[in-house]
This record gives C-alpha cells, structure tokens and sequence, in this order.
C-alpha cells in the first residue's frame, strides 16, 4: 500500500478501516505514517499497537504547548 484515499457516509468505517490497515502494516514491520487533523483516528491506532512496538511509535503534534516527538506514547494508554 503506497496511498490511499478513502471516502464515504459518517458512521461507514472509514476510520476503522484505516486504524486497521495502519496496525497491520506496523506490526507487520512496515513503516507508517498517519496524519490525523483531529487526532483521534492516531491514538486509536496507538492504543491497537502492540505495546512492545511502543518504542517505534512517534507522535507530531505541533498543538501542544511544549512540542516534540513523543517516542514512548504514554499518555495514550491513560
């Protein structure tokens, strides 16, 4: 899978189809990139990786006050 554009109704999957295809991709040692404007669609796939992969999971998330690449992800399993 190089790109993918996914479109439908609300409430069809889409999201759910994408978090799904991002795990399977990671965990199968695959690199993925999963840009999220509204964040959600990111921590659902976060909280699917397995948790010793956590050290490969980086979030950008230029909205935060004190801004870098969080490479442990904890705050996602609160």
């Amino acid at each position: 899978m190089q790109h993918e554009y996914v479109i439908g109704a609300t409430g069809t999957g889409k999201s759910t189809l994408l978090a799904n295809q991002a795990v399977q991709a990671f965990e199968s040692g695959a690199c993925c990139v999963v840009i999220d404007p509204h964040g959600d669609l990111a921590l659902d796939v976060a909280r699917a990786v397995n948790p010793g992969n956590l050290d490969r999971v980086y979030f950008l998330d230029p909205l935060r006050v004190h801004f870098s690449l969080n490479s442990q992800a904890e705050d996602c399993w609160s």
